[in-house]
């Protein structure tokens, strides 16, 4: 499994865990956390299934924007640490250069 999927996935988990927390504290459908944080009734049963992706930027904001709405004595879900990978470096080996022939 590549590193990215990984943290595709684990990010994936500690969203649904977020939201599915929220959903028991407050009684609400995932299509109205979805509207009510994301703008789109239907993006996070997407996302959450893999078929939908989100920037950042993006899921920053969504997570501090339910932070900022959580149920007063609700618990916040304890989440998993997600490492972002580091990019692979490209092998010399495999980059080729053609020079000009010497004058």
């Amino acid at each position: 499994m590549e590193l990215g999927t990984t943290y595709a996935k684990a990010t994936r988990q500690n969203v649904q865990t977020i939201v599915d927390a929220y959903r028991a504290a407050t009684n609400t459908s995932l299509s109205f956390v979805s509207k009510r944080f994301y703008g789109n009734a239907g993006f996070l049963e997407g996302f959450l299934n893999g078929e939908q992706s989100m920037s950042i930027d993006k899921l920053d904001r969504l997570i501090c924007d339910m932070c900022e709405a959580w149920p007063p004595g609700a618990k916040f879900p304890d989440c998993k640490p997600v490492l972002m990978p580091r990019p692979e470096k490209r092998r010399r080996e495999n980059i080729s250069v053609e020079t000009a022939p010497a004058a």
